[in-house]
């Protein structure tokens, strides 16, 4: 049986996110990248550009690492504190 991938329409915030640092990269002002997505068949990928010290690489994905708990949590708590009021 064949799958048809559904597809999906771009994330406006994605592409965003993405323009604005590449304007910053046009400028001089982004000199490294390590980023990692996700892509419409639910693989991840990644990128690293412009990083040439390991220490700066993984530091880089360790800020993300930290930023995506940060803002987990932030939801997570906000979900409990809305559950429990009710």
């Amino acid at each position: 049986m064949d799958i048809v991938p559904h597809k999906q329409n771009p994330d406006k915030s994605v592409i965003g996110a993405i323009e604005d640092m590449l304007e910053d990269a046009k400028l001089g002002l982004l000199q490294g990248i390590a980023v990692a997505g996700v892509n419409e068949r639910g693989e991840v990928v990644t990128i690293l550009a412009g990083l040439s010290l390991p220490f700066q690489q993984v530091g880089a994905l360790q800020a993300l690492s930290a930023t995506i708990l940060i803002r987990d949590s932030v939801q997570v708590a906000k979900s409990l504190r809305e559950t429990l009021e009710l």
